[in-house]
């Protein structure tokens, strides 16, 4: 069972960033990295059954330098970098803290599923208690997100009752 997996990276990602450069990072359901409001990054999962296991690729992208001035202008949302919050950001030291602490969160989600992850996640929570919009099953959701479920899900609260949504994104 791999929902909640990307919630685990990034509470991981984010324990690091702190440890490493002292930036208190947000997470934004079910994939990014946010600091003061702007993307700082974001997580990506692949998985493909192998026989009897699963094989995946797990990808944690941060900004850590920022944009050349020309590409800057061309991102479409509030966007940040490391080095914006802590000047002598090193991408070697960040990884050096990084990689154990992002093992430990992988063998630790092995083990206990999302439950490892889940007190984690809801400290840093940047939808918890505000209006988000999002899709279940093709049907467009509108309401207040209410923080995750065991499984990593979003509890998104409508005027209709509560929906989970288990995929996808919110803005």
């Amino acid at each position: 069972d791999l929902r909640g997996l990307s919630l685990a990276v990034g509470v991981a990602a984010a324990e690091a960033i702190a440890c490493h450069c002292g930036v208190a990072v947000a997470l934004k359901w079910p994939n990014d990295l946010y600091v003061d409001g702007r993307k700082l990054g974001g997580i990506l999962i692949e998985s493909r059954l192998a026989g009897p296991s699963v094989l995946l690729v797990t990808g944690v992208g941060i900004n850590v330098t920022g944009l050349p001035e020309a590409e800057a202008g061309q991102v479409s949302q509030p966007w940040t970098s490391l080095a914006s919050h802590a000047p002598k950001v090193s991408r070697n030291g960040l990884l050096e803290v990084l990689v154990p602490v992002l093992w430990k969160a992988l063998e630790a989600f092995e083990r206990d599923g999302f439950a490892a992850a889940q007190a984690g996640f809801a400290a840093r929570d940047l939808t918890r208690d505000r209006a988000v919009r999002g899709e279940a099953g093709g049907t467009a959701v509108r309401g207040v997100a209410r923080g995750v479920d065991d499984q990593g899900a979003l509890r998104v609260e409508t005027a209709d009752g509560l929906v989970l949504l288990d995929s996808g994104e919110v803005s």
